[in-house]
């Protein structure tokens, strides 16, 4: 079968393309079948791309790769890159006796047993190919092999560039999903104040033009003097030379208390001087505290709401009344956990509290 090369990396940039490319190494083998599987680095194993021909059981694939063994195989490092008649080393027997082939191919009408295929390594993770046929067709052979080979290189290379933008984007949104899972805002600006990355708390704040704003691009505030200040403790942050950290203070609109900035150099990582600006949003109170304080100092469920609206700035009087106790009872709560917490004074204690890691 020819096939053009200039097919295969249309691919790359084209996403009915490359969901077509399994039934392109099909057709190459005279298989049944075909799928390019990608596994991260940390093991997830994700199906990219299979024949329109295949079996429904593709789309469940995930859930039983590691029981698959024709994947374990192909992933030991010393098959890498090398197209492989994977019945050479399992029997179609031994392979019908598997979890796989009982739980998930039997049960979807399924009877695939003969295997080939290849495996690429990458720094993001690996990239499989596997291309199959039922017990009722031929075993793979060395011809077929040879067909394969003349076509699956430039598919490898497809997968693996495919496979690691996968990865990178994957990565991406894992860190993303892990800075909005802080307690605080954060933002990170060029020199300039340009904006380059933010997480879900600090686009709240900006979304209620709360004292910070983003305009133009640029991340500045509601007040002038603030955004020189503001300006200044960018510029401090992000000098070539001895960039140091700052701290400043912006009002904000609605007359609440001020966000308490952190401007932090962010030096290497971005490729260039960046700063790291980290504040608090007091209207999103971290509602898991009271949880945490309770497995940590073993207290009450009343000691622990007590704790956490004193590490919250509450006065005794107002959480009394909020809460509709005597002060009596409240000083006898408060007794208690500066007793389980080992602290003789209120303001050790907010002290203490405050170095728990806030969760959004």
């Amino acid at each position: 079968m020819n096939i053009r090369t200039e097919s295969i990396y249309e691919a790359l940039f084209d996403d009915d393309a490359f969901a077509r490319l399994p039934d392109v190494l099909v057709k190459s083998a005279n298989a049944r079948s075909g799928l390019m599987i990608w596994q991260h680095n940390d093991g997830l194993t994700q199906c990219v791309a299979r024949s329109t021909s295949s079996p429904t059981w593709f789309d469940d694939y995930a859930e039983f790769a590691e029981h698959d063994p024709y994947l374990m195989l192909a992933l030991r490092p010393q098959n890498a890159n090398r197209v492989l008649l994977l019945n050479d080393w399992i029997t179609p027997a031994s392979f019908q006796k598997t979890i796989i082939y009982n739980d998930l191919i039997r049960r979807h009408g399924d009877d695939t047993v003969y295997c080939m295929g290849s495996c690429i390594a990458s720094a993001w993770g690996a990239g499989i190919i596997g291309i199959h046929r039922g017990k009722n067709n031929p075993p793979f052979e060395t011809t077929d092999q040879k067909r394969l080979h003349a076509v699956i290189f430039h598919a490898e290379r497809v997968l693996r560039a495919r496979g690691e933008l996968r990865s990178a984007r994957r990565t991406e949104a894992l860190a993303d999903g892990a800075l909005d899972a802080l307690g605080v805002a954060l933002v990170v600006v060029c020199a300039d104040g340009r904006v380059l990355h933010t997480n879900e708390m600090a686009e709240g704040v900006f979304r209620r033009l709360d004292g910070l704003i983003v305009q133009n691009g640029r991340l500045t505030t509601t007040e002038y003097e603030a955004e020189k200040k503001l300006s200044s403790a960018i510029a401090q942050a992000t000098l070539k030379r001895n960039p140091a950290a700052t701290a400043v203070t912006i009002p904000r609109a609605c007359g609440e208390p001020a966000f308490l900035l952190t401007v932090t150099p962010l030096v290497g990582r971005m490729g260039k001087t960046a700063a790291m600006i980290l504040f608090r949003d007091a209207s999103k109170p971290d509602h898991s505290l009271s949880a945490r304080l309770r497995m940590l100092f073993d207290l009450s469920n009343a000691e622990a709401c007590v704790a956490a609206d004193l590490a919250n700035g509450l006065s005794p009087s107002e959480i009394a009344y909020n809460r509709g106790v005597r002060m009596n009872t409240l000083r006898t709560q408060m007794k208690s956990i500066h007793a389980k917490t080992e602290c003789r004074r209120q303001s050790e204690f907010v002290a203490l509290v405050r170095r728990v890691v806030p969760l959004a």
